[in-house]
């Protein structure tokens, strides 16, 4: 697993749920924390928080041993750690037919995209960014 790749497909999937340019590092930098806390997480923490962070996204989407919406999401954007491939490439890696497979994508971006999910995200980061800091 590559943990540059992990954290790139991290931004992309942050960026197409907010609709917007965003990554990890710039919501730790919009945290309440002092700057020094923010350059060490940024610096010697930032692969730590983005699985942590990644783990938060998969249990949203997991329920009743049913985890689909995340493994179409991990390997579509690369969370995984493996580079993100196309539709067609994620269904034939996990044995669907593509149609299941964007239909199982559609759904779970659909439910990241919910204003309570993406709520929940913002506030786990400051837990998840502190737990990191306590480690250091």
């Amino acid at each position: 697993m590559d943990l540059k790749t992990q954290l790139n497909g991290l931004n992309d999937f942050l960026t197409a749920i907010h609709g917007e340019e965003t990554s990890l590092e710039s919501l730790l930098e919009s945290l309440d924390f002092e700057a020094a806390q923010v350059k060490l997480l940024r610096e010697q923490r930032l692969e730590a928080v983005a699985g942590q962070f990644i783990e938060v996204v998969r249990k949203r989407l997991t329920w009743e041993e049913k985890d689909l919406w995340y493994r179409v999401l991990a390997r579509r954007f690369g969370l995984d750690g493996e580079p993100g491939a196309a539709i067609d490439g994620v269904a034939a890696a996990l044995g669907i037919e593509p149609s299941h497979a964007a239909y199982a994508e559609a759904e779970a971006m659909h439910k990241c995209r919910y204003t309570t999910n993406l709520q929940d995200f913002r506030k786990e980061l400051p837990r998840l960014a502190l737990n990191e800091l306590s480690n250091n």
